[in-house]
């Protein structure tokens, strides 16, 4: 009576074969997670420089401004900066910078709608000649747009073809 204990090589690689599968499932699932991720922090970011934006202004008692460089992740840009109004799309060496970033690796900021490409409020908040929007998207279905009304209230929008918006 000769009995062993243990799997046998077919075992052992139908078993290998389904954590493959299993493993490749998850990684293309965990793909598409991240780079949800990326384009939910970006428009939280842009959304929170407005409000950055304003209270600076308020608590300074001066112009501050946000301008937009649109591009691919580094490419596009932000600066948020206390604007001396010579000019408004310009970060004169004079002028106080804020907050300053880029965009997430495979986000796009495409889409500017402001005068100059940058936002302008008031020293008590309130944008000056500068309503508009900012667009970001990540390049296939997802887009995202932060608008600036003129009240200085900002609304998130949401989109999947860049055409039917909701909040």
């Amino acid at each position: 009576m000769n009995t062993q204990n243990g799997f046998t090589i077919v075992e052992l690689v139908s078993t290998m074969v389904i954590i493959t599968i299993l493993a490749s499932l998850a990684l293309v699932g965990f793909s598409a997670l991240k780079e949800g991720m990326r384009i939910n922090s970006a428009t939280k970011e842009l959304h929170s420089l407005f409000h950055l934006a304003k209270l600076n202004a308020i608590r300074r008692r001066a112009p501050v401004a946000i301008a937009f460089t649109a591009g691919t992740g580094s490419s596009g840009r932000y600066v948020v900066f206390v604007d001396n109004g010579s000019s408004i799309k310009l970060l004169e060496a004079s002028e106080d910078v804020i907050a300053r970033g880029t965009m997430p690796d495979g986000v796009i900021m495409s889409d500017v709608s402001f005068a100059s490409s940058a936002a302008r409020f008031n020293t008590v908040g309130i944008p000056v000649a500068s309503t508009g929007s900012v667009g970001i998207n990540n390049g296939s279905n997802k887009y995202r747009r932060i608008t600036l009304g003129a009240g200085g209230a900002t609304q998130i929008e949401l989109s999947s073809n860049n055409t039917n918006w909701r909040q």
